[in-house]
């Protein structure tokens, strides 16, 4: 620190309290930040790409949990809502996202959670929902995302095909319920009903008693309890399994930011490559 640098801060302490003080040195030793640039909220970044496919998990009860994670490269040709181009100083874009799938539509909705920045010097900024410059929010409900992709002709849901294992599921359903709705028949062609009445004939109940092979009654107990128990495998696994819509990769999407990202360089920011900033002092070493 030079000799100006601790007058000032002398200066400083003997004018101001203790708190302000502080205050005034984190100011002093922290560097501001220099903006850059600023991609305004409702900005459309047209013509980006997929690099990553979109699958949509169908939530049936809306209560998304794992979602699949996507990523959108947005090249130079892109345009934000004042028509202003990117600046050359920007060397990349990459967006991340999560997918959900639409059923009824065959379709992908991507809500965009994360964006990184690469300068041309090897600077990296990113920014996530919540940083400086993101909407009010409405209610209670903050805002839980930097905006959301579209199809190039603006529907919010791309198009997708749909990955389910129903017919499968169906099928195996259809053939184990008869099979064991035949031997449980089976099972009950081996015995009789028998009435039971108290010591003054009213009637109290009814029994099923064995009246025929007993071997026969046996083999479709046996059928009839297997088939039971694969019935209750094959739904507890396809209780875990859902159907997704898949988009593969290179889709070609806009991203429509809800977020104001404010691009701005701090000179202790990270860098890509951090080893040309080193100084090494040779008759030191």
């Amino acid at each position: 620190m030079n000799k100006s640098m601790v007058l000032l801060l002398l200066c400083i302490a003997i004018a101001l309290p203790a708190p302000q003080l502080q205050a005034q040195q984190q100011r002093l030793a922290t560097p501001a930040s220099t903006p850059w640039f600023t991609i305004p909220d409702l900005s459309i970044l047209a013509n980006s790409v997929a690099i990553t496919s979109l699958v949509g998990k169908v939530y049936l009860d809306n209560d998304i949990v794992n979602p699949r994670l996507f990523k959108v490269l947005v090249g130079r040709d892109n345009f934000t809502a004042n028509f202003h181009e990117l600046p050359i100083e920007i060397e990349g874009m990459i967006f991340e996202g999560y997918a959900t799938g639409e059923f009824t539509t065959r379709c992908v909705y991507g809500d965009l959670i994360a964006a990184t920045f690469i300068f041309a010097d090897g600077s990296v900024q990113s920014v996530y929902p919540g940083d400086p410059g993101s909407r009010p929010q409405r209610g209670a409900e903050p805002m839980r995302r930097l905006g959301y992709i579209s199809d190039p002709y603006g529907n919010p849901c791309v198009s997708g095909r749909l990955i389910t294992d129903a017919p499968e599921y169906l099928g195996s359903s259809f053939l184990l319920s008869g099979a064991a709705a035949y031997a449980r028949a089976l099972r009950l062609a081996e015995t009789q009903s028998r009435e039971r009445f108290d010591s003054d004939g009213n009637l109290i109940g009814t029994d099923r008693v064995l009246s025929g092979d007993v071997n026969r009654y046996a083999t479709a107990s046996a059928f009839a309890g297997a088939t039971d128990k694969s019935i209750e495998w094959l739904d507890q696994r396809y209780r875990v399994s859902t159907d997704v819509i898949y988009a593969p990769a290179g889709q070609r999407v806009d991203l429509h930011i809800q977020q104001e990202l404010r691009l701005d360089k701090k000179p202790s920011q990270r860098q890509v490559r951090m080893s040309h900033r080193a100084k090494h002092q040779h008759h030191l070493d």
